[in-house]
């Protein structure tokens, strides 16, 4: 039997390209001829939607329905105005009003919310004032948010605070300011988050991580807004859809002690545990999909501040910040047993800066598909040992046949500086993985930038290692140590190797050189010492300034170098140097050099 269209009703049409506002609206209208899975809309699309599953990806575009027969719309003001000073930075920020309607559900009642479309509903400039909002209600087994619309929210989608055993899902939420599904207390735990599309993620002001960065005076406290913010690993993520945020897709970031008033509640009901969220597994984290995100689709790492210092400073609740320290444990406090938590079975695509970073906690992706992004996965140690991060049954992919909307880059080098802008050599490519990172070498004159041109014919060059030469490729300590092995022979040819840095540190006359690759593949095991200390050369105010160096006795004119910084923004009060294993006992001769 052939369904009937909606007429009459609105859809979206996410973006499947990098650029998440090319997400389209638009009704649909009569159409006799349609087949049943055929509707017809009122006006051409001005951007390309994907439809296809390409070298093995499904990018297909999501189509979200957006019209519901029961309606809540709050009534906004043509001018933005302000009684205090936190509506009047949104009124400098955001240059409307942001002041609508919230329904709220509190401890003792009941609520099961199926097809409500909500409009203009949320108010950004007053804490608990959400769309739909379980608010401190304790166990909800049997409660339910399903198939509803949240469009053009002033604050948040769902928001799940202090509230346990809540179902949501088959919900749409479009355009809305600050996190979307948000778990508020890093204490909300076993609900269930399932089959949810969100599309539209723009930056707020209520929290830290809501803000973009230049917006506060710390910069280093914001900057994690998310479509779904996870703040406690027992729920269950299934199914979901981020199709676009000005930031990251999925943020999974725990505090080490309930957050706000849900600390005293939890203490209340005897559910209070010590920084338990570092050692609890993701209860499941399953065929999630993120693409067109502005910063990453995938982001798993640092802690929330309950209002306590770090690196020396006071960060203020719901603060950022640094490592997560993540390590499942079983029972998940400091003397369980350490054990791998898995997601799996993820799909990330055109995410404009990396489609993931995982700060490794023995964090295992299992079945999962990486494409169309400058860079597809970062495992960053965790400063946990022993842990690491395992990707397992995944699939790799540089481009695809989702080309997206053309782009145009023009060169701005001094030689062309005598020119007039519209007079400038420009070029525009028909996809690049590299949109927002222009190389500006001769290959980028001829040619998009992609992994797929880097491939030679004869297949062999599958991995490459940068240096300071390299446009783009920053050298921080942890790049001069990469390394990685081959177990199982599909990446040299040869099991049980180890792929290190070409250089005579790291290697023998054993090891095979890989010009091309920037590495060397080696018969050895290496290991890692980890030299830690507050005082001396690992103090911040030396950092960069008095290097620790290395060398070994059989290559004396290699002189191995660590000055104990990971970026710009972070010092380690560690380092860790990687020595190869042979079969002669090692000696190992340590000196430490106070300043």
């Amino acid at each position: 039997m052939r369904a009937v269209c909606p007429t009459g009703d609105e859809v979206i049409v996410a973006s499947t390209d990098f650029e998440w506002r090319q997400a389209e609206i638009r009704k649909i209208v009569p159409c006799r001829e349609c087949q049943a899975n055929q509707v017809r809309v009122d006006a051409d699309f001005h951007y390309s939607h994907f439809g296809e599953v390409t070298y093995g990806v499904d990018e297909r575009a999501e189509v979200g329905l957006l019209t519901r027969n029961i309606r809540l719309d709050a009534e906004m003001q043509p001018d933005c105005y302000a009684y205090n000073d936190k509506e009047a930075e949104n009124c400098d920020i955001f240059k409307r009003d942001t002041f609508g309607g919230h329904v709220k559900f509190v401890r003792d009642s009941w609520a099961r919310v199926q097809g409500v479309q909500l409009s203009h509903m949320g108010q950004q400039a007053v804490l608990a004032t959400y769309p739909l909002h379980f608010h401190l209600a304790d166990d909800v087994p049997g409660q339910y948010l399903r198939n509803n619309v949240i469009r053009d929210s002033n604050s948040r989608c769902v928001t799940i605070h202090g509230t346990d055993h809540l179902e949501v899902s088959n919900n749409v939420c479009v355009y809305h300011l600050g996190h979307g599904i948000f778990l508020e207390d890093s204490a909300e735990q076993n609900n269930t988050i399932h089959r949810n599309l969100i599309i539209g993620t723009q930056y707020g002001t209520l929290l830290f991580t809501d803000r973009d960065v230049d917006w506060c005076r710390e910069r280093a406290f914001c900057g994690l807004l998310s479509s779904y913010w996870i703040t406690h690993p027992r729920n269950f993520f299934t199914e979901n859809v981020a199709a676009g945020s000005e930031s990251f897709g999925m943020v999974l970031a725990f505090a080490d002690r309930p957050l706000g008033p849900s600390f005293d509640r939890q203490v209340e009901r005897g559910l209070y545990e010590e920084m338990s969220t570092r050692y609890t597994k993701v209860a499941q984290f399953s065929k999630n999909v993120m693409h067109s995100n502005k910063h990453g689709g995938l982001w798993f790492d640092n802690r929330l501040s309950y209002g306590q210092i770090d690196m020396h400073r006071f960060v203020p609740e719901n603060g950022k910040l640094g490592l997560n320290q993540y390590t499942p444990r079983e029972p998940n406090n400091i003397n369980g047993t350490i054990v791998e938590t898995y997601l799996s079975e993820l799909t990330m695509y055109k995410n404009d800066e990396r489609n993931s970073w995982v700060r490794c906690g023995n964090i295992v992706i299992m079945n999962s598909s990486f494409a169309d992004s400058p860079t597809s996965y970062v495992a960053a140690h965790s400063g946990e040992d022993p842990t690491s991060c395992d990707v397992r049954n995944s699939l790799f992919i540089g481009e695809t046949d989702n080309k997206g909307e053309p782009w145009s880059y023009t060169f701005h080098l001094p030689e062309f500086s005598h020119l007039p802008k519209s007079q400038r050599p420009s070029h525009q490519f028909d996809r690049s993985i590299s949109k927002m990172r222009p190389y500006t070498t001769v290959n980028y004159f001829s040619k998009p930038i992609s992994l797929r041109h880097y491939c030679k014919v004869d297949n062999q060059f599958r991995v490459m290692d940068g240096n300071a030469s390299t446009p783009y490729w920053t050298v921080f300590d942890g790049t001069m140590n990469i390394n990685f092995r081959d177990y199982d022979g599909s990446l040299t040819g040869r099991s049980e190797v180890q792929i290190v840095d070409d250089r005579p540190y790291f290697t023998t006359d054993r090891c095979r050189s890989m010009p091309d690759w920037g590495l060397a593949i080696c018969p050895y095991r290496y290991f890692m010492l980890v030299v830690r200390g507050r005082t001396g050369v690992l103090m911040s105010k030396y950092k960069g300034r008095s290097p620790v160096f290395i060398r070994r006795d059989d290559a004396p004119q290699d002189v191995y170098s660590q000055k104990g910084a990971q970026s710009e923004r972070q010092t380690a009060e560690e380092i860790g140097v990687f020595f190869l294993v042979q079969s002669d006992p090692i000696e190992i001769s340590v000196r430490a050099i106070m300043v």
